[in-house]
């Protein structure tokens, strides 16, 4: 919590800054049909990021709700699943343990038993 503050206040710094040292910087910026004339730097960096936030912002609410619907749907499920009878599970990738070869004065005496 406490670096989230820290950066959070050198951040702040860091675009006073730019804003201090792009006073004097101007532009015009064209939208569509009209065009403003000599606007400051830091005023078009302050607005994308404001656009920015608002984009994102519905994204943010609307993931939160399919977030939680997924989370009642899953457990749910889990519910249902720990209800039922517990299903063998088998894993087809999982290494194989090898097979004990037999040693050689087993496999000698094995041969001469059935000779």
């Amino acid at each position: 919590m406490i670096l989230k503050l820290i950066f959070l206040i050198i951040w702040i710094v860091a675009f006073l800054f730019f804003v201090g040292f792009n006073l004097d910087n101007k532009t015009n910026i064209w939208l569509f049909v009209k065009t403003f004339n000599d606007v400051p730097v830091f005023m078009i960096s302050l607005i994308s990021f404001a656009l920015g936030i608002l984009t994102v912002l519905p994204m943010l609410v609307f993931n939160k709700s399919k977030r939680k619907k997924q989370n009642n749907s899953q457990q749910n499920l889990n519910e249902k699943k720990s209800s039922e009878k517990p299903k063998r599970k088998i894993n087809i990738f999982k290494n194989k343990k090898p097979k004990v070869e037999e040693s050689s004065a087993d496999a000698n005496s094995s041969t001469s038993e059935q000779s």
